[in-house]
């Protein structure tokens, strides 16, 4: 016996089905995919969320098996639709894009904070448990931490006007103390930088002092050597460790130039005896054809 077409039990069921053809809403389904990299790029930063990109291609097998495994999950849909901006990038067509993540396996997804640094990467196929673990760690990556000590200021401008008055009074200090060639270079940089503040003019009468004085520029003169001369007797030292034997003894040499009798001058004199340069004098005699020369 045949149901009839218009019995209950056949209007049940004629609902049922035509409940199950009808399209569902595709917020509360799917995955809102994204199709264009730079509307994703400022609607990310627009509603700060962050970016999950998945790179893929038409033919790609693990791609499929993704997207009707994983990106069919409910709780990861919700999750990509409403923490996320979700975007679905073809590989093929993106070339450029492809190639500047360094993505050369599909499907790859890349996890990108809302400022657009790149949080993470996948490559392959992922079971929606892992990849639920993955979203909850690229959100939390991507929000500042809360106990994060906050940008430190700006240091205040330097005052030229004080920097000025300390250089002036270093000057004036060094020459009470004897500490001409010091007093010298303060007075120097004050002038280069400062010419046109009130301390430059006191800067260069002291520069003209301490050059028409007897006493202090022969002193100046002096200890310019002396740091001059302790500098070459760095530099040689520096040439000896790189075995530039030649090289060190000119350095040396210019120490007792500079400063005759002093205690550098002494030092570098050991230097050059210990060193032995070879000359005509030590060379050792050669044999021709038999004889000596």
């Amino acid at each position: 016996m045949k149901p009839r077409l218009d019995s209950p039990r056949c209007a049940a069921f004629g609902v049922a089905l035509l409940l199950a053809l009808l399209p569902r809403p595709a917020s509360a389904e799917e995955i809102q995919w994204r199709q264009d990299y730079h509307a994703a790029r400022q609607e990310a930063k627009t509603t700060n969320r962050p970016l999950v990109m998945d790179f893929g291609t038409a033919n790609c097998f693990w791609c499929k098996k993704l997207d009707g495994s994983t990106f069919r999950e409910p709780a990861i849909i919700r999750q990509l639709n409403e923490q996320f901006i979700p975007l679905k990038i073809d590989a093929e067509r993106e070339a450029q894009l492809t190639q500047q993540l360094n993505i050369r396996s599909f499907p790859t997804l890349v996890f990108a904070a809302p400022d657009g640094r790149i949080l993470g990467k996948h490559a392959g196929f992922v079971e929606a448990a892992q990849f639920g673990q993955q979203l909850r760690r690229a959100l939390a990556d991507s929000r500042p931490a809360e106990n994060a000590a906050p940008p430190a200021a700006a240091p205040p401008p330097l005052d030229r006007g004080r920097l000025a008055v300390c250089l002036l009074a270093k000057a004036q200090e060094d020459q009470r103390q004897g500490r001409f060639a010091g007093c010298l270079e303060c007075c120097r940089v004050l002038v280069a930088l400062y010419p046109d503040l009130p301390q430059t003019e006191d800067a260069r009468a002291i520069i003209r002092q301490i050059s028409a004085d007897p006493h202090q520029g022969p002193q100046a003169s002096a200890q310019l050597a002396e740091q001059l001369a302790g500098l070459y007797l760095e530099m040689a030292q520096a040439a000896q460790r790189q075995d530039r034997a030649a090289l060190a003894i000119e350095y040396w040499q210019r120490v007792v130039q500079l400063t005759p009798g002093s205690a550098l001058s002494r030092v570098a004199e050991q230097q050059l005896a210990q060193a032995r340069p070879v000359t005509a004098a030590n060379v050792p005699p050669t044999t021709v054809r038999g004889q000596s020369r």
